[in-house]
């Protein structure tokens, strides 16, 4: 597994070399405005989710799966190995979420909420269906979000006037918890899809 691990590592690292000078520009207009301060986040979500898929397409391009499948246990130790990554990238968003995240209080934690979340469904869809069946679901979770949220402004407008902080506390700490929480139900089911397809 300590092979596939590193191996994505260094894939992802020239991502975020790449996106790294839009990410740096975001995190310095953040400290003149709280719009950019959102925007920021919502990038490093985005960030993390396109660099996870961008890691299925390249085992898709180059034929690792099949690589992975030569090897006793490869396809469960690449699977562990992804989970990992993914985990660190969650990490480092909350932490960078905590740095950066003192004007908007407790929004930011949505945002590694939603990313676990979507990778929670992401990875065994990939697993399953390949790239593209990751991809539909991508756009479909990012629609939905998008959704989400024009209802939550509306019904915010409705409740104008009352007290929201104890919903909003609940949604900002319930929503990684159980992000988290179905991350880890999702990866026992990938590494059965891989283990299916060994035999």
């Amino acid at each position: 597994m300590k092979g596939f691990l590193r191996r994505d590592i260094s894939l992802f690292l020239p991502n975020l070399r790449i996106y790294g000078g839009l990410l740096a520009l975001t995190l310095a207009l953040s400290f003149y405005s709280d719009m950019a301060v959102s925007f920021f986040l919502l990038y490093l979500m985005l960030l993390g989710e396109v660099c996870i898929q961008t890691l299925f397409t390249f085992d898709s391009l180059n034929a690792w799966n099949s690589y992975a499948a030569a090897i006793p246990g490869g396809r469960r130790a690449m699977v562990d190995a992804r989970y990992l990554v993914t985990l660190g990238i969650g990490a480092l968003q909350v932490l960078t979420e905590l740095l950066v995240n003192l004007r908007l209080g407790r929004w930011g934690l949505l945002y590694s909420g939603l990313y676990l979340l979507l990778l929670s469904a992401l990875l065994p869809v990939a697993y399953r269906f390949g790239t593209r069946g990751a991809v539909m679901l991508t756009i479909l979770a990012l629609g939905i979000v998008i959704l989400g949220a024009v209802v939550f402004l509306a019904w915010q407008d409705l409740m104008l006037g009352r007290d929201m902080s104890g919903a909003l506390g609940l949604l900002s700490y319930g929503l990684p918890l159980g992000g988290a929480v179905l991350l880890a139900l999702s990866w026992p089911l990938s590494k059965t899809i891989m283990t299916k397809k060994e035999c």
